[in-house]
């Protein structure tokens, strides 16, 4: 099949085979998950470039790039895009013939694709350059007479990008019916951005200023689940002289509700200490709702950075209790897969040991501080967005002044612009509400349906649920009266990412 040659077939994550194989032509897919430093070896992205010097006085050789693109500043493919000639399909107007590339909203929403907030969607596209109506029909007979256009033909190699706009494999009403579902989730919204616009996400993290949040608390009674509230989880911040916790009750739309929040003092290295029998109380009670109904907490998770014994020794045996670590990274899962730990304070072997849960933080603080600008409702609105942070009057100056206090600081790395979270004071009940939303994920409320909500309702005694508007329940409060009107996308396009590399050229999807 291969004559005079042959294929050989690794992964980024194998330093051996990056350094001890000389090959000619590379595909290098999925770059951007790619590791930055393999094994404190270095890049291996640079590592396969090295495999290409025995070529270089002959010039032959061929590096093709793909990816998916993930974090502005960490993209290896946006990198590669930006340093090539930049092409992008570009198609003509049926009306007028004006030759333009499509973008999901142009720069001033004059522009672009719209389509209703309900179905039906009829998505269509508006010319950039008289204002045509572009019906979806027209779509395929106008992609296949387009041409890619280089908008940097000084670049260094060929480089293009594809999306979902110019595809002829799905529909621009699947695109505005992925959006729709996205745009009021700040996890979704970036991988709609990744996968369907093939651009790079830039993380924001800046968070509204605590005094603001200290002055737009609400009066709901402490450690009671207020209207919405269906699932409970209680994170807890390991300290030297105490522990800081708080209960999060979740609605089905992902509001919450900091239900109760506090600070335990005590001596955490005993892990027969008084401190963690107080913890041991806090996480025994049950919280009513509003129905007449109580509920103990559905997961605890408890800070294992500190004092990892401690914690060990406290969440063994007990069920729904979670030992976590924080993880940077951009694209850990919120909680990923437990390293089984089987040796007791004592030094004891455990047959069945407690396991620490890796929790990918970076994405999770990003999108906490999205959901924490989110406004409340005005005067004469119908209720809260998904995904609204409510805070209670216990929530104190400490608490609000915590909560905001990390940032997203860029610096240098190998040569290249990063981001990474940095503290600026205290960010213990921060760290809380991060381990809040891992579990939260864990037990399925980024992934239940509606239906699967209205069980765990009627389960928890919510009456009359088949009755029961979807707002009184959290599914898609603040978001149901809205009436079908055409929009035009909120999504403004960033530069384009995916790409090609050296030699003689090549494609790259941007879009998968």
């Amino acid at each position: 099949m291969f004559p005079g040659g042959s294929l050989v077939l690794t992964g980024a994550n194998s330093s051996a085979d990056l350094r001890s194989k000389t090959v000619k032509y590379q595909h290098r897919d999925e770059v951007d998950e790619w590791p930055l430093d393999l094994d404190g070896q270095g890049d291996p992205d640079e590592m396969a470039d090295a495999r290409l010097i025995a070529f270089h006085a002959t010039g032959d050789y061929m590096v093709f790039k793909s990816s998916t693109p993930t974090i502005k500043g960490r993209s290896r493919i946006d990198a590669a895009f930006e340093a090539g000639d930049q092409r992008h399909w570009n198609v003509c107007c049926p009306q007028c013939g004006q030759e333009q590339k499509l973008v999901f909203g142009g720069a001033d929403y004059s522009f672009g694709l719209k389509f209703n907030k309900e179905p039906p969607y009829q998505a269509r596209y508006v010319c950039a350059g008289n204002g045509c109506i572009i019906d979806h029909s027209q779509k395929a007979a106008m992609v296949r007479a387009g041409r890619f256009i280089a908008e940097n033909p000084k670049g260094l190699y060929p480089s293009f990008h594809v999306d979902a706009l110019t595809s002829l494999l799905t529909t621009w009403d699947k695109m505005a019916e992925a959006f729709l579902a996205a745009k009021d989730n700040p996890s979704k919204l970036k991988a709609f951005v990744n996968l369907w616009l093939g651009q790079s996400w830039e993380e924001r993290g800046e968070a509204p200023e605590w005094k603001l949040l200290l002055g737009r608390r609400e009066n709901y009674a402490r450690g009671v689940l207020p209207v919405g509230a269906l699932l409970v989880t209680m994170a807890v911040d390991v300290q030297g002289d105490g522990l800081f916790y708080e209960v999060v009750g979740w609605g089905a739309d992902k509001q919450s509700w900091s239900v109760d929040a506090g600070f335990v003092e005590g001596d955490t290295a005993d892990p027969d200490g008084d401190v963690w029998k107080q913890l041991t109380k806090i996480w025994e009670r049950r919280y009513p709702d509003a129905y007449g109904g109580s509920w103990p907490v559905d997961a605890v998770g408890v800070d294992a950075g500190f004092n990892t014994e401690s914690v060990k020794h406290w969440v063994r045996g007990r069920p729904k209790a979670f030992a976590l670590k924080g993880m940077p990274g951009w694209y850990l899962p919120p909680l990923g897969t437990p390293a089984k730990v089987d040796i007791t304070y004592r030094g004891k072997k455990k047959s069945k040991g407690a396991r620490i849960w890796p929790v990918g933080t970076w994405s999770l603080k990003a999108e906490f501080y999205a959901l924490l600008r989110k406004e409340p409702p005005t005067d004469g609105a119908e209720g809260f967005d998904a995904g609204y942070v409510h805070l209670g009057q216990h929530n104190d100056e400490r608490y609000c002044r915590q909560i905001v206090a990390e940032t997203l600081k860029e610096k240098e790395w190998r040569g290249r612009i990063v981001k990474e979270w940095v503290s600026t004071g205290d960010n213990h009940f921060h760290d809380c509400r991060v381990y809040n939303m891992a579990l939260f994920d864990h037990l399925g409320g980024n992934r239940w349906t509606g239906d699967q909500w209205r069980q765990l309702a009627q389960q928890r005694g919510v009456k009359k649920v088949a009755q029961l508007d979807l707002e009184d329940v959290g599914l898609g409060a603040g978001t149901m009266a809205a009436q079908v009107k055409p929009v035009v996308a909120s999504v403004v396009p960033r530069k384009p990412v995916s790409v090609v590399r050296k030699g003689r050229g090549g494609f790259v999807n941007g879009w998968k």
